[in-house]
């Protein structure tokens, strides 16, 4: 995954992933695993204002223990749950337009269209009637044809 993919997958920014991978000390791997971690922990940090660290870790605990309560308040009246599987569903939708509108730009320059070879040798000024009439002659009539035009070029260098 190029880092522009994984920066549309993780709905994030380039640069807010580095610095957050770097205060978080995640490493650099660019695997689907992190970039589903990472849009997470943005989504809870970014839009619901948690710290980074906090974040960082309900994250974990949702994604790989199954923990669908954030956080709930100290008298737990409140509590801030995710629904696992609409995030799932967000994320992939994110991973396939990352994977079919990021992809990697080719390199070097476009290449040109190729014209038709014949229409080439049309506009150039070459009649191919000639060629058209002979590819239109039975296999067995051309090689007559070879054998009378062999046969007038012998008679030609002979007479020299």
């Amino acid at each position: 995954m190029t880092v522009a993919q994984f920066a549309l997958a993780a709905g994030a920014d380039p640069v807010w992933i580095a610095n957050t991978r770097r205060l978080l000390k995640l490493g650099r791997a660019r695997s689907l695993v992190m970039a589903r971690r990472l849009a997470l922990v943005r989504v809870l940090h970014a839009e619901l204002g948690l710290g980074l660290v906090e974040a960082n870790a309900a994250a974990e605990r949702a994604l790989h223990g199954g923990e669908t309560v954030i956080c709930t308040s100290r008298d737990g009246s409140i509590s801030l749950s995710l629904d696992l599987n609409r995030f799932e569903s967000t994320f992939l939708a994110s991973l396939s337009a990352a994977r079919t509108l990021g992809a990697p730009r080719q390199r070097g320059r476009p290449p040109k269209k190729r014209a038709d070879p014949l229409e080439a040798a049309i506009a150039f000024g070459i009649d191919l009637s000639l060629l058209r009439w002979n590819l239109a002659q039975r296999p067995a009539d051309r090689l007559h044809s070879l054998d009378a035009n062999a046969h007038a070029l012998r008679e030609m260098r002979a007479a020299r």
